[in-house]
């Protein structure tokens, strides 16, 4: 059975499905060796497509149904330690394409931390202190981009590893 576009579904209809498939997480049990996840991860990625449709239904500003739709996950608080992963992941859900998940704000911050290294960036400059005339601020500046990688690394390690281990 084919599912229908959230924009095509009325109001009955979001709430049913939007009930049917929080009742599908809850009772959610991983398989053998971590089968049915990326099944999981579909269901979890239309149940928020779901509750923002009804929140923005029932008139609510887009701007806080973003800003609650990611921050309420587990992983929120471990991403919000980087401010440029927080950056990121923000502008990411302002876009509005596709609701925010863990696959995507893993693939975020390798893609910023990948940043520190490519030259003309203001990422590498913060790196390496060159964007400041005095010692005493370069060195600043280099513990605050050693800083923010240790985060987004810590970020990557953690959640990588946590998702290997459940296949």
């Amino acid at each position: 059975m084919r599912t229908k576009n959230i924009k095509d579904l009325s109001n009955q209809e979001l709430v049913s499905e939007y009930s049917f498939i929080v009742a599908k997480e809850s009772l959610w049990i991983p398989g053998p060796n971590g089968r049915g996840i990326s099944e999981y991860e579909k269901t979890m990625q239309r149940s928020q497509l779901l509750r923002i449709e009804l929140l923005s239904r029932l008139g609510v500003p887009k701007e806080s149904i973003f800003s609650y739709a990611w921050e309420k996950e587990a992983w929120a608080a471990d991403a919000k330690r980087s401010s440029q992963l927080q950056e990121r992941l923000n502008n990411w859900e302002k876009d509005g394409k596709q609701a925010l998940t863990l696959t995507i704000a893993i693939e975020e911050a390798k893609y910023a931390l990948a940043k520190f290294d490519d030259v003309g960036r203001a990422n590498y400059d913060l790196k390496n202190g060159e964007d400041s005339g005095r010692s005493q601020e370069a060195e600043d500046q280099k513990e605050t981009a050693r800083k923010e990688m240790r985060h987004i690394r810590a970020f990557i390690r953690k959640y990588t590893r946590s998702r290997l281990t459940k296949r």
